[in-house]
């Protein structure tokens, strides 16, 4: 929780007073994520010092920043920030922006170190909203956004790549692939004096491709690949929350609806995104006050399987689109496209559809039996299911007949996935604080935390789809199937002593032991302590 920001700041289980804070946390107004963007990963770069972004995709559901906290600190797993969302652990990418209370970043060793060995590239800590006293309050929020891809390089005109592959192999002592009579039907194409551009083989094929043995028959297109395959695409996002209650119990409730369009021209991507909050305060006594909130978010994502990693993993057709010559046609004489656009493959290949749902839940208790001794008892509960479906249809080209004949996925399949992940986390700490007048001030808190996570998944795939219904009880052949269970589960004590002169001279200590299942019993735990010193110069 939080209080005016200016005067409070969220720290690692709890709070304290920002003049009191000696640590490198650095706070951020919540007004400055609230911007259109489709998630609030790609608005951290350029607007927390110390923080670095990076978005090496534009495809819908892979256009989510990579971020890390003062650079990579280790080329392993978990080189990233540790994002805890009320306290538990959660994805930056499944949050609305517009339920974000108080938004803080830890960036030394001295303030994350209470998280002990989950947080060795920093913590990003989020408080989402609650309700307030008073009469209902409604709000709604829209935005609609234009998207196209940014920077995009315009290839070489047919022309200019046939010199420069000329240039390259003369350069290497070997012949030159265009001949100066093939340099000319190229330029005569580009401006308009001939109309063929594609000529046919002896297998009654259009030739696509180049064939320095077969002048004759190479193609003189002229296509920027690039803008061909890829445009622009429209987004939408609507939000809308309503909070209240009285002295004594408060709710805030929250829904946002995100639907995100891919750039691919041919075969349809995109995204979909469904997030329901909701939150409940109640003081039960003077001294109790309970919490339980939920959080539940819904991604669906779908794109032409030939395009997506799906199974795969290591998908290479956008990989291969900066490798196609211009040379290269879109269509044939025949007015279909050419088996080496791949467009077939695209809109006629199969689709790649997957859906992820997450549940977290958290009941909390704040107990405060006198004045300034606070216990949080927090119990985490968070559920993931993830189904995932890919086809391969086979594929046809046609040749100068008009004749079809399979270019891609000869035996066509359908892979269908399955996962699901419980994780359970509770956190227990309780902290006294004391000022003098004298201008002492200081603040002990000490605490248990633990994590047990538990997944299991199974595959199965089956080949030959019959009639072009694409699911594994209209296939036929090769069957198989796999999966698997995995556990881990972690346990740690800490505690923090603050202490500060008038705000002035600060002094931080945390000591947390941590031990973690996925190391052997004798090097299972260790002590990860960390202090600091500050000089309010102010």
């Amino acid at each position: 929780a939080t209080e005016n920001i200016d005067e409070v700041v969220v720290v690692g289980m709890g709070t304290q007073r920002k003049v009191s804070v000696a640590g490198a946390i650095t706070t951020m107004d919540p007004a400055q994520l609230e911007v259109p963007a489709t998630n609030i990963v790609n608005t951290l770069a350029g607007r927390v010092a110390g923080v670095i972004g990076v978005q090496s995709s534009g495809e819908p559901g892979k256009n989510i920043s990579e971020f890390w906290v003062r650079g990579i600190g280790t080329f392993g797993a978990n080189s990233g920030a540790l994002v805890l969302i009320d306290g538990l652990e959660g994805s930056l990418s499944q949050i609305d922006a517009a339920d974000v209370e108080s938004f803080s970043v830890l960036k030394d060793a001295a303030a994350s170190s209470i998280y002990g060995s989950r947080a060795p590239g920093g913590v990003i800590l989020i408080t989402t909203k609650k309700g307030k006293s008073g009469k209902p309050s409604i709000n709604y929020n829209n935005n609609f956004r234009f998207n196209s891809p940014l920077n995009m390089p315009h290839m070489a005109d047919s022309y200019s790549f046939a010199l420069a592959i000329n240039d390259q192999l003369t350069n290497g002592g070997q012949s030159p692939m265009y001949s100066e009579k093939k340099l000319q039907q190229i330029l005569d194409y580009q401006h308009g004096k001939s109309t063929q551009y594609m000529w046919a083989t002896d297998a009654g094929r259009w030739n696509a491709f180049d064939d320095p043995n077969r002048q004759d028959v190479m193609p003189t297109a002229n296509t920027d690949w690039l803008h061909e395959l890829f445009g622009d695409s429209f987004t939408q996002e609507h939000s809308i929350s309503v909070n209240g209650g009285t002295d004594v119990m408060q709710y805030y409730m929250s829904a946002n609806y995100l639907d995100e369009g891919g750039l691919l021209k041919y075969g349809d991507d995109g995204r979909q995104r469904y997030s329901f909050t909701g939150k409940i305060n109640a003081d039960l006594a003077k001294w109790l006050k309970v919490g339980y909130s939920v959080r539940f978010n819904r991604i669906d994502y779908s794109s032409p399987s030939f395009a997506s990693a799906g199974e795969n993993k290591e998908n290479v057709f956008y990989f291969d689109v900066c490798r196609y010559w211009p040379v290269i046609p879109v269509v044939d004489p025949n007015g279909f496209y050419t088996a080496e656009s791949k467009i077939y493959q695209l809109t006629e290949g199969g689709r790649y559809n997957t859906q992820n749902d997450v549940v977290a839940q958290q009941l909390q208790f704040l107990i405060e039996p006198i004045k300034n001794w606070k216990t949080t008892i927090e119990l985490n509960y968070r559920s993931n299911y993830n189904f995932s479906h890919t086809d391969y249809q086979t594929v046809y080209a046609y040749d100068v007949n008009k004749n079809p004949y399979a270019i891609a996925n000869t035996t066509s399949g359908v892979t269908e996935y399955a996962y699901k992940s419980n994780f359970f986390n509770p956190n227990i700490f309780t902290e006294y604080s004391l000022e003098l007048e004298n201008g002492h001030n200081m603040k002990a808190m000490v605490g248990f935390q633990s994590e047990l996570f538990k997944q299991r998944d199974i595959t199965a795939k089956q080949n030959n789809i019959m009639s072009g219904i694409p699911t594994l009880n209209t296939t036929t052949d090769n069957a198989r199937a796999s999966g698997g269970y995995q556990e881990w589960a972690t346990a740690g004590f800490f505690g923090r002593i603050n202490y500060d002169y008038k705000g002035r001279y600060l002094v931080e200590a945390n000591l947390r032991y941590d031990g973690s299942s996925r190391f052997l019993r004798d090097q299972r735990w260790n002590w990860f302590p960390s202090f600091s010193l500050g000089w309010n110069v102010a």
